[in-house]
């Protein structure tokens, strides 16, 4: 009976070509045979050929056809589905060997195979071929005919290389790009005022021509993507279109104040930050006569000019985008190399009598004078003096004087000498023979200088009135301590002037002081300077903490600003422009140094202020143009992490749990986070850059909804990232540990 069931076995596989079927295997089928049992292989039946039989393939080799992998050949998927053909009811299984032997996924039914297809795994960077063998009721089939291949390319292509862009400022609104990319890659390019990069398709074998681009900041990326559909990083041109011409600098003066015996004079002024300033003699054609940046033209911009003449000077300011300004108002300098001639009108005879000797000259206006004055066989030095020149206090002697004049230009020229013997004295006596004051800025008061008056005599000596008298009494004032009667002998009295110029020149008085011996005169003079302009500090713009958005993105700002000026700053005025229209802003008062101005978001705002000094000069600065831009809290350019929830009602995203993180990106030079305040919300830290700013703790008694929570201003105008992260913690009086990001507010300069 059991060499039956062999027989019967080997039968059965014979017929479902499982096995090609040698004597010695046929044999181990039928079984041993019982010991009493004489087994040969006639008594199975079985005829077994010459050679080796081939197995028995109901199916046939191309049971199994390939179609296609997904993705395609080559792909960067380490997962691809094989797609392909099968007998109907029969079951797929792939190899990643010619043999059939090294299997490749689970074992799927035909139906499923020539659908979705045998997902299988295959290694980074690597190309595997797959074979395929089917299995089903008729048997199974040899290893498949044929096979598919798919190579996996995980390796992003190389970034590009822009050959062709604008330059980082332009004044035109049209810009040409061009490029070069990996060999097989395929581009896409994007150009954009925000952080939404819409990447097209473009051809790197062509420029890429644009126009009517609009003013303001712009980004160009193109990226490269490889047959495997990587995408490789992007290259990026930044560039800033400008078509606005700046405005004309405004010259305010030169130094040395004119006339001056120098050939080579600062002018300095004012004009648009970062622009090129040209100076020309005459007008703004030809070659500049001087060149510098709007900064040196704020300390004194050098340019040469001729000998003994008056040259007219005019500006442009040209800015980075190449725009030019009109020429400007003019200026004058006179170079003056020539001293001024000088002549002593009056002086004592040769020899006269009493302690005092009075001399008087005249030169060219506006020259002013040194004397000297000294015993004959001495010395002395020249000091300041007006005329006349009065000495006193001479004992008997010979004497000698000289002077000087210097005109405007600090040219000097000596006069012949005049010379006088003197014999006895008065008995009032002054400690200085004059008081010069100096250069003092129009419109403002020098230091107070005082003059000693003595009494030499034996005896007193009656005082009348102290007044100012000459040329230019009302450019002085007084004040004396000398009263009206008599200065006991060997007593003092004082006299203190001060000088405050109404005009650029020389300003000249004397002190005359009234006594029973006479009339005694103190000259007294100074010059006029021109009042120094105000520097004024660039107005500062910057998000106010606690303020509430408006509608419509509308954001309450602060401007504030400052300016120095040795005359001291009497009031100041703010402008503020929105787009081409500009308005006067009502300050708290006069001294006011900041506003609070609401900015509407989108728009380009910018803000002028104007400083004037006591002396009535006035400077000028002005912010450079910036745009307000929003991020709403859905906006795609603010990326979450951790668990974040939408609130439709409030119109804002929530989280509580520690670790949800905000995170917005953007380029600017201040940035502001508006969220909620109230009684359930909790606390949350800020990171800048990467850099801890803090705690901001979000409770609150009542709900405070739409309000700016932390402001981070005076940055580099350059990217930036803000980081709003969840703490999970709240006070001990909240209800809880709820944060809301509802938006984000950025300024951004425009040059």
């Amino acid at each position: 009976m059991a060499h039956r069931r062999g027989v019967q076995r080997l039968a059965a596989a014979w017929s479902r070509g499982w096995v090609a079927l040698s004597l010695g295997t046929a044999v181990a089928l039928l079984g041993a045979a019982p010991a009493s049992a004489a087994l040969s292989v006639d008594a199975v039946a079985i005829d077994v050929p010459a050679e080796p039989l081939a197995p028995v393939d109901p199916l046939g080799p191309d049971a199994v056809q390939f179609l296609q992998t997904v993705p395609g050949s080559p792909g960067n998927t380490t997962a691809p589905r094989i797609v392909g053909t099968a007998p109907a009811g029969s079951t797929v299984r792939l190899y990643i060997d010619p043999t059939c032997t090294l299997p490749a996924g689970a074992a799927r039914s035909a139906e499923v195979f020539g659908s979705y297809g045998v997902l299988v795994t295959v290694p980074a960077d690597s190309t595997t071929t797959f074979w395929g063998r089917a299995s089903g009721a008729a048997g199974v089939s040899a290893c498949s005919a044929g096979s598919v291949t798919y190579t996996q390319d995980a390796s992003a292509p190389a970034e590009p290389h822009i050959t062709a862009a604008p330059a980082r400022f332009t004044g035109a609104a049209a810009a040409t790009f061009a490029f070069a990319g990996e060999d097989g890659t395929r581009m896409q390019c994007s150009l954009s005022q925000s952080y939404v990069n819409a990447y097209t398709a473009c051809d790197s074998a062509v420029a890429h021509a644009v126009t009517g681009l609009a003013d303001g900041r712009w980004t160009f990326k193109v990226r490269a993507i490889d047959g495997a559909n990587n995408y490789g990083e992007p290259a990026v041109a930044e560039f800033t279109v400008d078509t606005v011409a700046p405005a004309a600098p405004l010259l305010t003066g030169t130094r040395p104040a004119l006339p001056a015996n120098n050939n080579a004079p600062a002018v300095w002024g004012s004009a648009e930050p970062a622009s090129t300033v040209r100076l020309f003699a005459g007008e703004c054609v030809g070659a500049a006569a001087s060149e510098g940046g709007a900064g040196t033209l704020a300390g004194g911009l050098t340019v040469p000019v001729p000998d003994d003449a008056t040259t007219t000077l005019r500006a442009t300011a040209t800015d980075r985008a190449g725009n030019t300004s009109p020429c400007s108002e003019p200026v004058s300098y006179t170079e003056d190399s020539t001293g001024p001639e000088v002549v002593i009108t009056d002086a004592p005879e040769a020899v006269a009598g009493g302690a005092a000797a009075v001399f008087a000259f005249q030169s060219e206006p506006g020259a002013s004078f040194s004397c000297s004055f000294a015993a004959a066989g001495t010395s002395a030095e020249a000091l300041p003096c007006s005329s006349p020149a009065r000495f006193s206090g001479l004992v008997d002697g010979d004497y000698r004087f000289r002077v000087w004049a210097t005109d405007a230009a600090g040219n000097r020229r000596a006069a012949s000498i005049a010379e006088v013997a003197m014999f006895a004295g008065p008995a009032l006596d002054a400690d200085a023979d004059e008081l010069w004051f100096g250069e003092q800025p129009v419109g403002t008061a020098s230091d107070a200088q005082t003059v000693t008056l003595r009494n030499r005599g034996a005896a007193p000596l009656a005082i009348g009135a102290v007044t100012l008298v000459g040329v230019d009494p009302d450019d002085f004032s007084h004040s004396s301590t000398c009263a009206a009667g008599p200065l006991d002998a060997g007593a003092e009295c004082a006299v203190t002037v001060r000088f405050r110029p109404s005009a650029v020149e020389t300003c000249a008085a004397r002190v005359a002081v009234a006594t029973a011996d006479g009339l005694l005169e103190l000259p007294v003079s100074g010059a006029g300077a021109p009042a120094t302009v105000p520097v004024v500090r660039v107005p500062r713009v910057a998000p106010v903490l606690g303020s509430t958005l408006g509608a419509g993105g509308a954001i309450t700002a602060r401007v504030a600003w400052s300016a120095t000026d040795p005359a001291g700053i009497g009031a100041y005025a703010l402008r503020h422009a929105v787009g081409p229209v500009e308005r006067d802003v009502r300050l708290a008062g006069p001294a006011a140094t900041s506003a609070t101005r609401s900015l509407v978001a989108g728009a380009v705002h910018r803000f002028h202020v104007t400083a004037t000094s006591r002396a009535g000069a006035a400077g000028w600065a002005q912010s450079a143009r910036l745009r307000v831009a929003q991020a709403q809290e859905t906006a795609a350019v603010i990326a979450y992490a951790g668990r974040w929830s939408t609130d439709a009602r409030a119109g804002t995203r929530a989280a509580s749990r520690r670790g949800a993180r905000a995170t917005y990106r953007f380029t600017g030079t201040a940035v502001a986070w508006a969220s909620t305040f109230g009684p359930d919300r909790g606390k949350v830290e800020i990171y800048v850059d990467g850099v801890r700013q803090g705690v901001v703790d979000l409770y609150a008694p009542g709900r405070r909804a739409h309000r700016i929570a932390f402001v981070r201003s005076g940055l580099a105008d350059h990217a930036h990232t803000i980081q709003v992260r969840a703490l999970g913690s709240k006070r001990r009086a909240a209800t809880g540990t709820r944060v809301d990001v509802d938006a984000f507010v950025r300024f951004t300069p425009l040059g």
